[in-house]
């Protein structure tokens, strides 16, 4: 993986991110996908190991980059011993050549040109030639530096993560380990600590210290020591974030005031996969909706770009769609979500299931969202739009765990594309009138059930759930043939 800076890359790539969006929904919502990706907050993170493998891969990229162009440079020159002028001439990249420095480096390439450059009775003739050529090197690397610069440029969002020294890690790891031994010794009687803690002074982090205490202490203890791992890493996890990303999310998150708190929590949301949550902020007395959008960078693959599309269409899906003095409801997909309105106009996450949402369509609403997700990734791909990942490794089906149920979903995607695109954008009730809410609930019910299922493609029922399916795809059919006698 190239980059480090991925929010600085997405943001960077909306623009472009939003008219493949436009292209898939229709110009007539163009300003509301503006609008509600424009109001999406994005974080994301990595880990210490990802950090540091991505430092390895940057120095990697840029040790390429100034090796080819001086290549280059040494060729014009009609120089072949490369590799002895290549490790001289690195040294010099980012500082200024002098006549002398230069032709010290080029003695032995200035010989064959000049044969009498030793020679101290050189006439002027011979000396203007040799400075000029000289000049001439010298202007040939001075712009061989410009490019290695501007392709540097392409990465320079990497080197935000530089002022980030081991050093820092370090002490981030220091910590930690500290924070750990001084709970142990809390914890420990006296005799049980006195017996390991030579052996804990040898331990480099607390990971080290609590397997070693794990070994040596009473079973009763066990339970405690997971306890305070998971704390220590949930703890670590966000200080990295925020240190090897440089995003002060926790910062960032607390400044914009968003209204549900609990969904604003980085600690919550940071111990999360890719994910997006819904949220509001207040603007002249008028309550918007929001969405934190966070990507798991941990977890790089193929489908990267995919991931980050699935879930910018969830803020595309998502609307108010009833607000009173009590609560707003909104709806994502096919579900709906309830929040009180509390004291200090903050508003709380109702658990309590609707009375309007009759089923669980989560899974539906996600397997949905997959195939529209894989439609704008083809739309994307066709206008050579890459986010992530590049054109030789970005890839779009078989991502998801979602796409064990598609044998399902899909057939009723494709034959209603249309009204279920128009359903999951509009607040109408169209895809219900026109194919019947039985049907839909007896889908739903057929995906969630075959979701269960461990082995759904082996499995001896999969012609069960095939069977079903065609049929309710056959009473939909009816029931919209129905529909439409009765408007004439």
């Amino acid at each position: 993986m190239k980059i480090i800076n991925t929010e600085y890359e997405i943001e960077k790539k909306l623009p472009q991110i939003k008219e493949a969006f436009v292209e898939f929904y229709g110009e007539e919502y163009r300003r509301f996908i503006e609008e509600r990706i424009n109001n999406t907050f994005i974080i994301t993170h990595i880990s210490k190991q990802q950090y540091e493998e991505q430092k390895r891969e940057l120095r990697r990229i840029y040790r390429m980059i100034e090796y080819e162009n001086i290549c280059d440079f040494l060729k014009e020159l009609n120089i072949q011993n490369i590799q002895s002028y290549e490790i001289i001439l690195r040294q010099w990249i980012n500082d200024e050549i002098n006549t002398e420095i230069l032709k010290n480096i080029f003695k032995d390439h200035l010989k064959n040109i000049y044969p009498n450059i030793n020679n101290e009775e050189l006439s002027v003739k011979e000396k203007r030639e040799i400075e000029k050529y000289l000049r001439k090197i010298k202007a040939k690397f001075k712009k061989t530096k410009r490019s290695i610069k501007k392709e540097k440029e392409k990465y320079i969002e990497i080197e935000l993560m530089q002022k980030y020294t081991e050093n820092l890690i370090n002490k981030l790891d220091e910590k930690y380990l500290k924070i750990c031994l001084e709970q142990i010794e809390k914890k420990l009687s006296k005799n049980e600590y006195n017996e390991i803690k030579n052996e804990l002074s040898n331990c480099k982090n607390y990971t080290e210290i609590i397997d070693l205490c794990d070994k040596k202490i009473s079973e009763k203890k066990h339970k405690y020591l997971k306890t305070l791992k998971k704390i220590l890493n949930s703890a670590e996890k966000i200080e990295y974030n925020e240190a090897l990303t440089g995003i002060n999310s926790k910062n960032k998150i607390e400044n914009m005031n968003f209204l549900e708190k609990s969904f604003a929590n980085i600690y919550r949301l940071i111990e999360n996969n890719s994910i997006t949550v819904p949220n509001f902020i207040e603007t002249n007395e008028k309550i918007i909706l929001y969405s934190i959008v966070i990507y798991d960078l941990n977890n790089y693959s193929h489908y990267t770009d995919s991931t980050i599309i699935h879930e910018l269409n969830h803020c595309i899906e998502r609307n108010i769609i009833d607000e009173n003095d009590k609560e707003i409801i909104i709806k994502c997909g096919w579900s709906r979500i309830n929040y009180s309105k509390q004291n200090n106009k903050i508003l709380k996450l109702n658990k309590r299931k609707s009375k309007k949402e009759k089923y669980n369509s989560v899974i539906f609403t996600e397997i949905i969202n997959e195939l529209i997700t894989q439609d704008i990734m083809k739309i994307m791909h066709e206008n050579n739009i890459f986010i992530i990942n590049t054109k030789e490794n970005s890839k779009i089906e078989n991502g998801t765990l979602y796409e064990k149920i598609s044998f399902i979903a899909k057939p009723f995607y494709e034959k209603y594309k249309n009204i279920i695109v128009e359903s999951r954008i509009n607040n109408t009730n169209n895809l219900k009138d026109t194919l019947g809410e039985k049907n839909l609930v007896e889908l739903n019910n057929l995906i969630n059930d075959a979701y269960k299922q461990k082995n759904i493609y082996i499995s001896e029922n999969s012609q069960y759930y095939k069977n079903k399916l065609n049929e309710i795809l056959t009473n939909m059919e009816n029931h919209k043939k129905q529909t439409k006698v009765k408007k004439i």
